[in-house]
């Protein structure tokens, strides 16, 4: 299993599927930095997403998203990185990711629509139903699917997850 890294590693995936758990736990292991985009958005607007997007929208948070992204990403120490559920869409943010180690985490619809419904502090997904949560992961899957490394997340414990895209990195 990788003991460092030697470029950033950002993990992408639907909201709810696990990025800053498993985030947390690798840099733990790997002894390096970890950040949470929708975090440091929040943190510097002092704001949560939710109330960012009913007071000024979704383009000012996916700027705001943006430029933390960038930020964090001009910093010369490899760390880990986890982007909101639909950064990844935003065709700039893929392209700064570029010299980056992109992992998705493959989660079963089924499964992100169980976390979701335990958590209101998802603004897409407030009072959707679970149909028009499908469709939003549907719409994203071809974006996720960009990534460089494809990780399934089902039915494993966030150890087996953190162990297993950490062995995968060491092959690449």
């Amino acid at each position: 299993m990788i003991k460092k890294l030697d470029k950033h590693l950002v993990l992408i995936g639907m909201m709810a599927s696990g990025k800053s758990t498993i985030g947390k736990n690798m840099s733990e292991i790997l002894n390096t930095f970890f950040y949470d985009i929708d975090y440091l958005v929040e943190k510097s607007e002092n704001k949560t997403i939710a109330e960012l997007f009913k007071t000024k929208g979704e383009e000012y948070f996916r700027e705001l998203e943006y430029e933390k992204t960038r930020e964090i990403l001009n910093k010369t120490i490899p760390s880990i990185i986890s982007l909101g559920g639909g950064a990844f869409i935003n065709p700039r943010i893929r392209d700064i990711m570029k010299n980056t180690t992109t992992v998705w985490l493959k989660v079963d619809i089924s499964e992100i629509i169980k976390r979701v419904k335990l958590n209101n502090n998802r603004p897409l997904l407030y009072g959707k139903n679970n149909e028009e949560i499908g469709k939003i992961y549907i719409e994203r899957e071809k974006y996720y699917s960009m990534a460089k490394i494809h990780f399934n997340c089902n039915n494993k414990s966030i150890k087996t997850c953190v162990t297993g895209i950490l062995s995968i990195i060491e092959d690449h």
